[in-house]
């Protein structure tokens, strides 16, 4: 199994959050035992397996970053820009669907717009308060919209969740030649 056949967005996530040291020594022997998971089952397992161990090492690699260092200002700052980006998102929407008075699935939109949009406002205002809080206040939303989608499941489309916690463009952006 190689990466082409596994969840790019899983891949996308895991190399978003490792630390540049440990990205590739850790991507690569998931990949490797994917391999090996898809020959004994199936791709579709392996890959299921993959998004596991993705979910199960989120938490851990935000947890090693704070222990390393001065990452407890990263951490707090990562922490008030959700809380700020929630607090915008919910009066943000109640204007705009006072001001609309919009059918409810154009009210389902515009939340999410609204939604995005305070959040990915939020993680810029985070990166320029403290460098490495986006992508402390990224683990964080990943980690809630898993929560909720395990615990309440029909909360969102899985479009939603899935769209909702995709990790940042890369940083280098290929050359067309």
């Amino acid at each position: 199994m190689n990466p082409e056949t596994l969840p790019k967005l899983a891949i996308r996530l895991l190399e978003s959050l490792l630390p540049e040291e440990n990205r590739d020594a850790v991507v690569g022997g998931l990949i490797e035992e994917s391999a090996l998971r898809a020959r004994a089952s199936t791709r579709a397992s392996a890959a299921w397996w993959y998004w596991g161990q993705v979910a199960r090492s989120v938490p851990l690699v935000l947890w090693s970053e704070l222990r390393q260092g001065h990452r407890l200002r990263t951490l707090s700052v990562a922490i008030l820009a959700y809380i700020a980006a929630s607090i915008l998102e919910s009066v943000g929407t109640s204007l705009l669907l006072e001001l609309v008075h919009p059918d409810p699935r154009l009210a389902t939109v515009l939340g999410m717009i609204v939604g995005l949009a305070t959040m990915v406002l939020s993680g810029y205002v985070a990166a320029l308060i403290r460098q490495g809080a986006a992508r402390v206040l990224a683990g964080i939303i990943f980690t809630v919209v898993v929560m909720l989608f395990v615990t309440v499941p029909d909360s969102a489309p899985l479009w939603y969740g899935l769209r909702f916690s995709l990790p940042a463009p890369p940083r280098r952006w290929p050359v067309d030649g």
